[in-house]
């Protein structure tokens, strides 16, 4: 390989290693920041894998299972009441977690980079958290301005994820 093909693919690692990072953060701020992160993680990972000429997936414990999962998940569509929502909602999310689990599974490498990933889950957590406490102080989130929810008189705060109505 040429001098700058592995630079690109050093570049690509890079972008990969914080991406993996970030993702969690990213759930505390917004969904469409974390759909960002997850769509820049698997094109730079397609886009190393097809350089490199290697198989998507690396045999490991998890692929056998995980793709059995997949399998029941895509013939159960069959009996769905709406094809388009199981394939959209269903299917292809599946597709994209299983894809992100083989990603991590596959470039997740040393102490140092778990303890990245673990700082990033503790600090979207202590996000979320600050901003729920500050959405039931105040009547709006400071991220995204969502106001609590009031369920049976109880006021139930949402913070910036999606799920705000049920």
């Amino acid at each position: 390989m040429s001098l700058r093909t592995n630079q690109f693919q050093e570049y690509l690692n890079r972008i990969i290693y914080w991406s993996i990072v970030i993702l969690p953060f990213s759930i505390a701020i917004c969904p469409a920041m974390m759909n960002g992160f997850m769509a820049i993680l698997i094109v730079a990972f397609l886009v190393k894998k097809t350089l490199k000429k290697e198989w998507l997936f690396k045999k490991n414990a998890l692929s056998l299972p995980v793709l059995f999962l997949f399998a029941i998940t895509c013939i159960s569509v069959i009996n769905t009441v709406c094809l388009k929502d199981s394939l959209r909602g269903g299917v292809f999310r599946l597709g994209h977690y299983i894809l992100i689990l083989f990603i991590m599974a596959e470039e997740v490498r040393d102490k140092r980079h778990i303890g990245y990933i673990l700082f990033s889950i503790c600090a979207g957590i202590a996000l979320a958290s600050v901003n729920g406490i500050f959405q039931v102080a105040f009547g709006r989130d400071f991220i995204r301005g969502y106001k609590p929810i009031l369920n049976i008189g109880l006021t139930r705060a949402t913070a910036s994820l999606k799920t705000r109505i049920f």
